[in-house]
């Protein structure tokens, strides 16, 4: 990725958000760079939409090419990609309500074993009700493929948020009061560091909850923690939460403990609680 490709992402994220979204639909649609382009010139500078194509071209294209087949859903488009799958943003057809469902490819679960592994542990995960953590409402089998359909949270991570505070710090963030009118105040400016201590006791108590059911998040990290509408965070993308049993890494590397790192034969609670350490430490 080039620097000019960075400054467009980081010129105003939610707007490049809407065209890098656009544009990703109208490619799996078959359109043409040629004829978005034509389409936007008019509204956008020309080194925007150039590196918002390439973007797309490079990046998102092909994660959507083959849009997976899961029973009961119908995929819209890509919200992010881990080291275990694609989250797209999805429809529940039975019930026409919108979900986040992370996709598990059968190259993540190559040995019998690590699926029989990866399908218990979903369905632990959708055992688990807790208001600090996503839930999980359905895991689906299907082809070569394993689905996990959770609760879809609107706002921003951990990530977008500071960058939003560090930006006005006296003020509340305005990536979160685009999408959150009634959010506290009280959790910005002079009361900052406050609500950092509190989200990260919330936090601790998620991984808790998780750690109680003999599961290890391992990718605990700002883009895994999202902001609800009442200010408060909760853990997200539990699609690597995996049992204490399970051994290779798995993870953001950045945020992994030594030992998780080292591709330990048994990784535990612990952890978690290292990559949470790190996360308020550094942000």
């Amino acid at each position: 990725m080039c620097s000019s490709d960075l400054d467009v992402l980081d010129r105003d994220e939610d707007e490049t958000a809407r065209i890098f979204a656009a544009i990703v639909e109208r490619l799996q649609r078959g359109d043409s760079p040629e004829e978005i382009f034509a389409d936007l010139k008019s509204d956008l500078p020309t080194s925007e939409i150039e590196a918002a194509l390439k973007l797309a071209q490079d990046v998102a294209v092909p994660l959507v090419r083959r849009v997976p087949e899961v029973p009961g859903y119908r995929l819209l488009r890509p919200l992010g990609q881990g080291s275990s799958g694609v989250v797209w943003l999805a429809s529940q057809v039975s019930l026409g309500r919108e979900v986040a469902l992370k996709v598990i490819e059968a190259d993540a679960m190559r040995a019998p074993s690590l699926r029989e592994r990866c399908l218990r542990e979903a369905r632990t995960l959708a055992c688990i009700r807790d208001p600090r953590v996503v839930a999980v409402h359905d895991v689906v089998e299907h082809s070569d493929r394993i689905a996990i359909a959770m609760d879809l949270v609107q706002g921003p991570n951990l990530r977008t948020l500071l960058r939003a505070v560090r930006a006005r710090p006296q003020e509340a963030p305005p990536v979160a009061a685009a999408h959150f009118t009634g959010i506290a105040r009280s959790c910005f400016g002079p009361s900052w560091p406050i609500w950092v201590v509190r989200q990260g006791i919330r936090v601790a108590r998620a991984l808790g909850c998780l750690h109680s059911q003999g599961l290890v998040h391992r990718d605990v990290k700002p883009e895994n923690l999202l902001l609800q509408s009442d200010g408060d965070l909760v853990l997200a993308d539990l699609g690597l939460a995996r049992s204490e049993s399970s051994g290779g890494f798995s993870g953001t590397l950045l945020y992994a403990s030594p030992e998780q790192a080292a591709n330990a034969e048994t990784v535990d609670g612990r952890a978690d609680v290292y990559s949470l350490a790190l996360v308020l430490r550094s942000e």
